[in-house]
């Protein structure tokens, strides 16, 4: 579904379908570089649709050369 959702043609008047998005999550996680491959198996086991469906979601990897406190 990528995040919308359309209601049925005759739930609202008008031309218009309204569009409602579905709710999503983001998590930002720092780890150490030995941690990413366990820590990736432990998200995908916690957040997969028991199917696997599509719109799971995704993880990147990014590599942090630096932080700046406020």
């Amino acid at each position: 579904q990528r995040g919308l959702r359309f209601p049925s043609a005759g739930s609202r008047s008008g031309n218009h379908p309204a569009i409602r998005f579905l709710p999503k999550l983001l998590f930002t996680i720092v780890i150490e570089k030995t941690m990413v491959e366990e820590v990736i198996k432990i998200l995908i086991r916690a957040n997969r649709t028991s199917s696997g469906h599509f719109g799971d979601g995704k993880i990147f990897v990014l590599e942090v050369t630096d932080a700046i406190r406020i």
